[in-house]
């Protein structure tokens, strides 16, 4: 048993050993630091590549712009987009380039002019909801307040019949 046990830490050992021989180079980063130049290329590169990315239809997400999916194929397709800007290629080359692997399924459809109002239409329901809550609230109100004036007259003038009746008789 104990024999098992120092061969099993032993072959552990080695194996650790082993594998960050392997993964060490995979994961060395470079250590030179960026230049200012290369800080706002990539800046400038990723504002394009968002950009773009928003205009265009994923091929991978059904409804989504290739912005917004998150699969890992629209997240390579980003990434060489970037390539591409980083290689110095314009907007209307790196179109043509994905036109010509995905075909014109990237372009996204115009939008119709009422789609501005989708954002806001939880208001306006909202505001109108709350105008014909008010609107029936009133109507109540101003029947309560009918119905009280009609009792106070039957009331009022039965007073004044009997205060005439009293009059009256006084009077004989």
């Amino acid at each position: 048993m104990k024999r098992f046990l120092i061969t099993s830490i032993c072959s552990l050992f080695l194996g650790f050993q082993l594998t960050s021989a392997i993964l060490d180079p995979v994961f060395a980063q470079n250590t030179e630091p960026a230049t200012q130049d290369e800080i706002s290329k990539d800046a400038e590169a990723s504002k394009r590549v968002n950009r773009l990315s928003d205009q265009l239809k994923s091929p991978f997400c059904s409804v989504k712009t290739l912005l917004t999916c998150t699969s890992s194929q629209a997240y390579y397709l980003r990434q060489e987009m970037r390539n591409m800007i980083m290689q110095g290629k314009n907007d209307a080359e790196i179109l043509e380039a994905l036109r010509g692997s995905f075909g014109d399924s990237l372009e996204n459809p115009p939008q119709p002019w009422y789609t501005v109002l989708v954002p806001i239409m939880p208001f306006i329901l909202g505001a109108l909801l709350a105008l014909a809550i008010f609107s029936m609230w009133l109507k109540g109100s101003k029947k309560k307040q009918e119905a009280e004036s009609q009792q106070i007259v039957p009331q009022a003038k039965a007073e004044s019949r009997e205060k005439l009746k009293n009059l009256m008789r006084e009077d004989d």
